[in-house]
């Protein structure tokens, strides 16, 4: 018996600015990989078929039932306003809800690393990347000199 394939993944993305204003939605467009969780290649395409930044936030709605492929949405960061499609959604304010999953969240967690990079004298030698966020852990590769530092971000009850 083999498995069914797993469709390819659209990912449809709800634009909010880092105080918090709904700038819109653009219509989906193809990434790379199935995995819901892998933003990377999200951020990779939304750069690709719309020439924008972004910090992918949180999932706030998916096609499919199982996770990976099919249509997701996401809610992502933009730094200002940008064209977008008008989105009538809701979003909801969970008093739980991770700081990576919150406008500002994500600059505050990498501020936070590059300020402990510095006092270790390290620097970046170019921008932070976002390899993964779900709502157990935010994932950066931190480019730093000739090397690679992470930071995972974790909810509190992984706490050692």
């Amino acid at each position: 018996m083999t498995a069914a394939p797993i469709p390819p993944r659209f990912a449809r993305l709800v634009l909010i600015t880092p105080d918090g204003v709904v700038v819109g939605a653009l219509p989906p467009f193809p990434v790379e990989t199935p995995w819901w969780q892998e933003v990377e290649p999200v951020v990779t395409a939304a750069r690709a078929h719309h020439g924008i930044e972004v910090t992918v936030l949180r999932l706030l709605e998916t096609e499919l039932q199982v996770p990976q492929g099919g249509t997701v949405t996401y809610l992502a960061e933009v730094a200002h306003q940008v064209t977008a499609e008008a989105w009538h959604g809701t979003l909801d304010e969970q008093p739980l809800r991770m700081a990576w999953a919150r406008p500002g969240g994500p600059a505050a967690d990498v501020a936070w690393a590059v300020s402990q990079l510095a006092q270790r004298g390290m620097r970046l030698n170019g921008p932070a990347e976002q390899v993964r966020s779900w709502n157990l852990s935010s994932l950066w590769r931190l480019p730093v000199e000739d090397q690679t530092a992470w930071l995972k971000c974790v909810p509190p009850f992984f706490a050692h």
